[in-house]
Parts: C-alpha cells; sequence; structure tokens
C-alpha cells in the first residue's frame, strides 16, 4: 500500500510509476480520479480507480479521516481481483 496526492506540493506526489505499480488507485473525490484521467491516462484503467466521496478537507492523517477510510476502502476492494504479475 502507498499513499501519494494530486497536489503539486503532496509529501509523495503521483507518479505514473506509482499508478503502474498499483493494483486499484482510491481517490477522495471524483476530482482526483478526473486529475488521474487528465495527466495519467492509460496508467491505470477506469475500473481499478475508486471513489470514495470523502470531501478533501482533512489534515494528513486525521483520526477522523483514518476512522472513515478504515471504514469505507475494505468494502470498496471486496471483490477486485488483484492484476495478474507479468512472469520475469
Amino acid at each position: 500500500m502507498a499513499s501519494a496526492g494530486t497536489e503539486r506540493d503532496a509529501l509523495t506526489p503521483l507518479t505514473r510509476d506509482l499508478l503502474e505499480w498499483a493494483d486499484v488507485a482510491v481517490c477522495m473525490q471524483k476530482q482526483h480520479r478526473d486529475w488521474i484521467r487528465g495527466r495519467l491516462k492509460g496508467a491505470l484503467t477506469d475500473d481499478r480507480v475508486l471513489i470514495l466521496g470523502i470531501p478533501d478537507d482533512y489534515e494528513y492523517m486525521d483520526p477522523e479521516l483514518v476512522a472513515l477510510l478504515t471504514r469505507l476502502v475494505p468494502g470498496r476492494l471486496d471483490g477486485l481481483e488483484r492484476r495478474p504479475t507479468a512472469d520475469v
């Protein structure tokens, strides 16, 4: 698991390499998914980008946000199969 942001001042900016590495991207808002589509198109298919519908107005590691993510994310990931890995 990794965390990255779409803002220029993000501690870890979201890159094409991170998305290509990921099985799934979990976005708080639709605008984050739209940012991925616009700037990193094709790095991860749309069915692998989940939108939680959480306002992006929390501070990093805010306990309320952590509780929301802990409650919402596992249920959204259920049923998603891991992407196959290439044999090396």
